[in-house]
């Protein structure tokens, strides 16, 4: 195969059937993640271009194109304007993949990265919004908008859906992620014309808000919204799944261990979202679930066990929102300047920190940075778990303000709200689980004096703790406020 340009680097039928994945049934698992730039946005970069070319409103040298992307789209976009002359600029937030925007600059893209949410509408509202104001201030800019452009669903009726209608004869089940709604309004509108009982599930992550979902804070980028895109109102699935994003995490390693490819987050959702319909499939049916992209660009993220721990695994996104304001209401809020430690390794911590706005930095040892933490993010949960004083410091990389709430309050409120302390038991045990764990792993491969004994012990005594709920979520916690309002 001799190419003329990266452009050409499009991979259409790769089909990587998954034996036996749900309940006996096998799963063909579409993948978008070998074309250039490495993912399905390089169909929807070039379906958006060529539409603005075929419609004689860009011109290379002269227009710039503008978007808004947490990664994907950006790089392709990088790379086919680079290769068509156009000049782009990128509106990116912090949840973007390191390694999505250093390729976006090499291809020579502009990146302005957005840190601080829109009170009302996160993050992606404040992307629009910078968006808004480049408009203004940049002559002959264009914006794609991606959210509502139709190019962006007719590109993946033409050639997605084609590549899947080419491959099977029929399709029973189709299951796609949702986030800008491009591909899944684009493959369900053409895949129903040619199978007309074909069953479309759009999966999406918790917190997402595109079909109706109760809007929270999300990590994983490129799969739902906390704004619905115009293009959705051109899609009705037959049924929507909501996947944890501590669940996605799971899906992808077992992925790894189980089926030896590195998926990106969406595809882990999106697989979890198949098994559990495992239950309603029939046999001989075609069960097909597209991947958007691989997992090597999220090796420091949903892959790397810190990043997990100080960005997934949280207490207040399982909180009710009553219980939620309440400790808002109790906390003490105070501002802390760049530079100031706030949790100190080797030091108790006394009580939990929620940033509400700026950014911390989570160290390891004076210079390694392992996360950095923004708005909304909770610090200093790690001393409720760990029977020594935290391994790492949280120092403030930008000026901030946090909201502390001290252990003996909480406490207080355990004890005399038996409701309340059902939920926070609840919510706190599903943050302990995969917390111990991270925490396990990361002793296990980078401790030299924790052995492989030692790491076998706590894990089957972490698998015993787990099993029995009412003394895991009750007593042991109980325990842990104790010992933390003791100062030991």
């Amino acid at each position: 195969m001799i190419i003329n340009s990266p452009t050409e680097l499009i991979f259409r039928d790769l089909f990587y059937r998954l034996d036996s994945f749900a309940n006996g049934h096998d799963v063909f698992l579409k993948l978008e993640g070998m074309h250039i730039t490495g993912s399905i946005k390089f169909k929807t970069a070039m379906g958006l271009i060529e539409d603005l070319e075929r419609r004689g409103v860009a011109s290379p040298g002269e227009t710039t194109i503008i978007e808004s992307s947490s990664g994907n789209l950006g790089m392709a976009l990088s790379l086919v304007c680079a290769a068509k002359g156009y000049r782009f600029i990128c509106v990116t937030d912090a949840n973007a993949a390191r390694s999505n925007v250093k390729g976006m600059k090499l291809y020579g893209a502009e990146v302005i990265v957005v840190n601080k949410p829109d009170p009302v509408d996160g993050l992606l509202g404040a992307r629009l919004k910078t968006i808004e104001q480049l408009l203004e201030k940049e002559p002959n800019s264009i914006w794609l908008n991606q959210y509502a452009n139709v190019a962006a669903k007719n590109v993946h009726a033409e050639q997605t859906a084609g590549e899947i209608i080419e491959e099977f004869e029929k399709v029973d089940w189709i299951f796609v992620g949702s986030g800008t709604t491009g591909t899944i309004t684009g493959v369900a509108e053409r895949l129903r014309e040619v199978f007309p009982g074909v069953k479309v599930v759009a999966v999406e992550p918790e917190g997402s808000v595109t079909f109706g979902g109760k809007s929270k804070k999300r990590k994983i980028p490129g799969i739902g919204t906390s704004v619905r895109p115009p293009l959705a109102d051109y899609i009705d699935p037959d049924e929507v799944i909501a996947i944890s994003e501590a669940r996605t995490v799971e899906s992808c390693r077992e992925f790894v261990r189980d089926y030896h490819l590195l998926i990106g987050g969406s595809t882990g959702a999106i697989l979890e979202a198949v098994r559990t319909k495992k239950s309603e499939f029939s046999p001989g049916e075609t069960i097909v679930a597209i991947s958007p992209d691989m997992g090597e660009k999220y090796l420091d993220t949903i892959y790397e066990p810190s990043w997990v721990a100080a960005n997934i695994d949280n207490i207040l996104p399982n909180l009710d929102d009553a219980d939620v304001s309440w400790i808002a209401s109790t906390g003490q809020q105070r501002q802390i300047s760049k530079g100031e430690v706030l949790i100190s390794a080797g030091e108790p911590v006394e009580a939990l920190y929620i940033l509400l706005e700026g950014e911390l930095s989570v160290m390891l040892g004076e210079d390694n940075v392992v996360a950095a933490l923004v708005a909304g993010d909770i610090v200093g949960e790690m001393s409720l778990i760990e029977k020594q004083p935290p391994m790492v410091s949280v120092v403030c990389a930008q000026d901030a303000r946090i909201l502390d709430i001290s252990h003996s309050e909480l406490r207080r409120r355990l004890e005399s709200d038996t409701d309340f302390a059902a939920r926070f038991y609840e919510a706190f045990a599903a943050f302990l689980s995969y917390r111990l764990r991270s925490t396990m792993a990361r002793f296990r491969y980078e401790d030299s004096d924790y052995g492989e004994q030692d790491f076998l012990e706590t894990q089957d005594k972490l698998e015993k703790d787990l099993q029995a709920p009412q003394h895991f979520t009750g007593n042991r916690m109980n325990q842990l406020l104790a010992r933390l309002e003791g100062g030991s």
